[in-house]
């Protein structure tokens, strides 16, 4: 067949003649010079010549231009491809678009399309190049058909339009607001669902459904629900989305959804709808499976994904193939692995928070575990198409230092984790799938345990052979056979010294193995059932003792020994302070490492020296601390360790109420900072199970307390170490709990039927304690409801953890427990948790000990100090500032003592002068002859504010003497001089006696917090620059993201004004020159700011 266009592309004035019974159109006026499809100009040899009309009379037509083309010989469609950076692909969403360009006069069928990749999307890497692939065939099947541009000229079996014509052989209805025509309702209907569950209550909800005879076919068949009226289309994403893909919540990975997420299909219902568009006819045998939805009936079909989670979860069934564990709650990650339905990849359940309250169609949750019930509407899916319904989806991730990325598909080699990052002991490659894991795998060393959360799946080899499914591990040469569906493998490694454990869950053979795999010499056929009388009681590994060497114990009892004698020593040999040497990193433009130290810093204990990049407070080493909150006494400490802190102690009694009093999400942990103590805590929130606390609940926390602020390093290792000390906590106490919540509700019914044999029970009991323990078991009978339907997150019971608390039944002390007037009061912590408390207790030295490791590890190497101490030390010498020297000399240490409010009087305009000695600008001080004293005063102090590598006195000048080198100086002038006779025009100016300052007008927000102060806020200049230098730690939290992160970017991501990012930009300058320099010269060339002269 040969193939031209039949115009060229557009007419002049976008208006064309189209004559009765004639197929070729006429441009009204003329035709347009170029011919383009998509983003490609069209040859000339594919088109026919321009015709166009003055008029309707055919007298008044013409031709112009080229003669027509000769086409392209037996070809039936022609694809343009360009790879074109468009507006579309500025869309950081967009990865490709498509459209067909031309259609056939007689049948409509498209003839000639277009695809656009986005060159800005594109990727080479391995693991997206099936993602590539998928999308070039996605794209194809849009201009071959799978548009909604297209849907109006689809024809049936006999050729004849599905929707209706008018005379000139187009669809009677144009849709001008999307620029297509409008199909008839044979085609496409939306239907109204009446009873679309959502957590407001049911509401109607439209969908849109493709009715064409094979799609309605391939959908009923598919879901196994016969009075399916179609195959729903998506209803959101606007044009270009809505109507032109597959549903995403009924088709998740079929390929002709609106969004790849993982595993794209092309499937029967794909090649059904362009079968179903009279152009085509399908060959079903090349269609892939779609797995997902497969065979779920008419309720899945039909309704809200809401409705079916809820219905699922409360007759105790899967929830496949949605989901509802939190990925995230917006501050921590909760995420643990599962398997796709393939079993091709690990997942995450996709399920986060949104910053708004999702929209009522889509609110799929009347309650979540873990976060408050009226919070439940902000969490849905992280795909918006699929109707934020959650489900488990393909994840990409990096490993620390590595820029390269992975997925989490199970056959890419390239996926596979570091050896001593493979905690699970995966297997990567084209033989592997992924595999269900029974318990949380763990490690043992010497009493010790490390418990890895996150995983709830593996991706291990397998092999079909003997008839039988085999599961192979890394670095093992033999596979573990699978003898039935839901068979136990036990695993049992030693690694590394440590004693590694876990469980694998066999799935059916038919589910991994296929015909093909097994070897045509294989006796034993295709997944062939084992004999009952031959299957192992036991499949895995032998028994292992756990390792534990007594020369470990030994060496550990000498560190400790030596850390002691060293620490006394110290004591000893300097009571009064301690020195400190802060080691700085940092990276030039060599590729090699340099490390350099910075002048030691002398603090007191139990004083703190404020400086904006390091400060010593009244806690000299960390402590570790769980506090409870009991409803008696309120916040307290339950065990601190260690108990005998050097120097002055907290009072921890206050930490408990400090910790205790923030509106936190339970299993959160967080940063948080008290500057009134002048401490950091890493902190761990949970919760325990009580029958007698109020609401049930008695709130817990683990917190680590340090001076400095931890690293992302040590904070990622507290959350580690408290969700594995706080797992055995939480399964000894639901376990004993949920048996209380029993006997109390069994009390209760013997209470109301009076049972002859408890009569000596309640014959004592008075009216008023029977409604009080039947007002008890309503509320344990909801408690309990609870627990069953999901509505408190069951944690995994391990016999490891607790002996399930099969007590004797004591009714009388339970009795007891609720009628004594005044009520008992509340049991200790470790009556509630009796099986894992001492175990609890025990284990936290050693995690104190490896937190205090990594903090030491990672706390090098971050930033540098400033230019002086700001506290008077009892050994140090004073030094005065000599009148008459024009050079930089030692400078007094600011004295706690002295109340002189020089500074105070000018906070008003600080922060002006602070952006001048941040940004790395010049400050001169000016005063006559009889004010220098307080000149020099204002001079001493700014300088502690001031940041610089070296130690750089400012110094006081006489009038003409040049100092070129000094940022901040004083300068004696003769009377009625004003800031405007600078000779200097750029040199900010601060006139002591007039309080005029001439300097750059500070719009920025870092230093705003000076804007809001008066000078009767301080009552000394001395709190004025603590105040100060304690505000501007925050400024470091930002200098040091910039630092490892390129500071344009952060300057874009967090919004950070001009005036702020020179500061910002200075002080990488000085912490290395050589990467950031050049930073600094171009924003001064850039600077072309005027300067301001204002009076403070």
């Amino acid at each position: 067949m040969d193939i031209v266009t039949e115009n060229r592309i557009k007419c002049l004035s976008n208006l064309y003649y189209m004559r009765v019974n004639e197929k070729r159109q006429s441009c009204v006026l003329g035709c347009k010079n170029e011919t383009s499809c998509g983003e490609v100009i069209i040859p000339d040899e594919h088109l026919y010549q321009c015709r166009y009309c003055t008029s309707p009379y055919s007298q008044n037509c013409a031709v112009t231009g080229p003669p027509d083309g000769i086409g392209v010989p037996n070809t039936d469609f022609l694809l343009y491809v360009s790879a074109v950076l468009s507006e579309r692909c500025k869309n950081v969403d967009t990865v490709a678009y498509a459209a067909h360009c031309q259609q056939e006069a007689d049948l409509d069928r498209p003839i000639a399309g277009h695809v656009n990749l986005c060159p800005n999307a594109l990727s080479t890497a391995l693991h997206d190049r099936e993602v590539l692939i998928s999308t070039v065939k996605h794209e194809i099947l849009h201009a071959l058909g799978f548009s909604a541009g297209l849907y109006a000229f689809f024809r049936d079996d006999n050729g004849n339009p599905r929707t209706r014509r008018n005379r000139y052989n187009k669809p009677v209805s144009l849709n001008k607001r999307h620029g297509y025509y409008n199909w008839d309702q044979n085609t496409i209907q939306t239907i109204i669902r009446d009873d679309w569950w959502t957590a407001e209550g049911m509401i109607s909800h439209p969908v849109h459904i493709m009715v064409t005879p094979r799609v309605q076919q391939e959908a009923q068949r598919h879901f196994n629900c016969s009075d399916l009226e179609g195959a729903e289309l998506e209803n959101q994403g606007g044009d270009g989305t809505a109507f032109t893909h597959w549903e995403k919540r009924l088709f998740e990975n079929e390929a002709m959804t609106g969004t790849h997420t993982q595993n794209p299909v092309y499937s029967r219902l794909t090649l059904a709808l362009l079968e179903d568009s009279g152009w085509y006819k399908a060959n079903y045998s090349a269609a892939e499976e779609l797995l997902w939805g497969r065979h779920l009936g008419c309720e899945f079909a039909k309704k809200s994904c809401g409705e079916w989670i809820r219905n699922r979860r409360e007759k105790n069934l899967l929830l496949t193939p949605f989901c509802n564990e939190i990925k995230h709650d917006g501050k921590r990650s909760l995420a643990t692995t599962r398997c796709t339905a393939e079993r091709d990849s690990l997942a995450l359940c996709n399920l986060i928070p949104y910053r708004k309250p999702l929209p009522v169609e889509y609110r799929n949750f009347a309650f979540l575990d873990e976060i408050q019930d009226e919070s439940a509407i902000y969490y849905g899916g992280s795909v918006e198409l699929a109707d934020y319904c959650p489900y488990n989806q393909e994840f990409e991730w990096k490993a620390p230092n590595s820029t390269e990325r992975r997925d989490s598909r199970c056959e890419l080699d390239g996926n596979f984790t570091p050896n001593q990052a493979n905690s699970i002991l995966e297997v990567y490659g084209n033989q592997s799938k992924c595999f269900d894991l029974a318990t949380f795998w763990t490690e043992r060393k010497c009493g010790r345990i490390r418990t890895f959360l996150q995983y709830k799946a593996g991706c291990y080899q397998y092999e079909c052979s003997e008839g039988r499914l085999n599961i192979g591990l890394f670095n093992e040469s033999f596979f573990y056979p699978c003898y039935f569906t839901g068979q136990y493998i036990h695993i049992r490694k030693i690694m590394n010294g440590w004693l590694r454990e876990g469980v694998i869950i066999c799935p059916s053979c038919e589910e991994i193995c296929r015909p093909g795999h097994f070897s045509f010499d294989d006796k034993f056929g295709y997944c062939q059932e084992t004999n009952k009388n031959e299957i192992p009681e036991y499949v895995g590994d032998v028994q292992l003792d756990e390792p534990c060497s007594a020369c470990i114990s030994r060496c550990s009892l000498i560190f400790f020994l030596f850390i002691f004698l060293i620490r006394f020593v110290h004591n000893f040999i300097f009571p009064a302070a301690v020195i400190y040497k802060l080691n700085l990193q940092f990276l030039g433009n060599h590729s090699k490492r340099n490390e350099m130290s910075v002048v030691d810093e002398t603090v007191v204990w139990g004083k703190r020296s404020i400086d904006p990049w390091h400060r010593m407070t009244c806690c000299p080493e960390a402590i570790f601390t769980v506090i409870e909150f009991c409803q008696a006494q309120g916040p307290r400490p339950l065990y601190t360790y260690p108990a005998d802190v050097r120097g002055p102690h907290l009072d921890m009694d206050s930490v408990a109420l400090w910790l205790m009093s923030a509106e936190v999400i339970n299993g959160s942990s967080m940063i948080v900072y008290n500057q009134q103590m002048a401490i950091y805590a890493c902190v761990h929130y949970s919760t325990l199970l009580d029958l007698h606390a109020r609401a049930f609940q008695r709130p817990l926390s683990l917190a680590l307390l340090t001076p400095v602020k931890p690293t992302a390093a040590v904070f990622k290792e507290f959350i580690d170490a408290s969700r594995h000390l706080f797992l055995p906590l939480l399964v000894c106490n639901q376990t004993l709990f949920k048996t209380d919540l029993i006997r109390i509700i069994n009390l209760a019914k013997t209470v109301e039927l009076k049972t002859p044999d408890k009569e000596n029970l309640f014959s004592s009991i008075s009216k008023s304690a029977m409604i009080k323990i039947q007002s008890v078991a309503d509320q344990a009978k909801r408690m309990l409801q609870r627990f069953e339907n999901g509505g408190v997150k069951k944690i995994m019971h391990n016999s490891l953890y607790c002996n399930g608390h099969d007590l004797v039944n004591n009714d009388v002390k339970i009795l007891e427990q609720f009628i004594d007037d005044p009520p008992v009061s509340l049991q200790e912590m470790k009556f509630l948790t009796p099986c894992t408390y001492d175990g609890f207790i025990k284990a936290l030295p050693e995690v104190y000990e490896k937190l205090v490791k990594a903090a030491q590890l990672h706390s090098t190497g971050t930033l540098f100090c400033a230019a002086t101490p700001v506290l008077k030390l009892k050994d140090c010498n004073n030094h005065n500032l000599d009148d008459d020297s024009t050079s930089a000399t030692s400078m007094n240490f600011l004295d706690e003592n002295d109340y002189t409010r020089n500074l105070t009087t000018i906070v008003e305009g600080l922060d002006k002068i602070l952006f001048v000695l941040l940004s790395g600008e010049k400050l001169t001080l000016w005063s006559v002859e009889e004010r220098k004293s307080l000149g020099k005063d204002l001079l001493k102090k700014l300088n502690l504010l001031r940041i610089c590598m070296q130690r750089q006195n400012a110094p006081w000048k006489k009038v003409h003497n040049n100092i070129e080198d000094c940022q901040l100086f004083g300068e004696s002038v003769p009377r009625k001089t004003t800031v405007n006779d600078s000779k200097d025009s750029m040199l900010c100016v601060y006139d002591v006696e007039s309080r005029w300052l001439k300097c750059r007008n500070y719009k920025g927000k870092l230093l705003s917090f000076l804007s809001s102060k008066r000078s009767d806020s301080f009552p000394s200049d001395y709190t004025l620059i603590q105040y100060i230098m304690a505000q501007l730690t925050e400024l470091c939290s930002i200098v040091y993201l910039a630092k490892y992160s390129d500071p344009n970017e952060l300057r874009e991501r967090l919004q950070i004004e001009e005036d702020d990012f020179k500061i910002i930009i200075n002080l990488l300058a000085e912490i290395d020159i050589l990467k950031y320099g050049w930073m600094k010269e171009k924003m001064k060339k850039e600077n072309n700011l005027g300067m301001i002269t204002v009076k403070i």
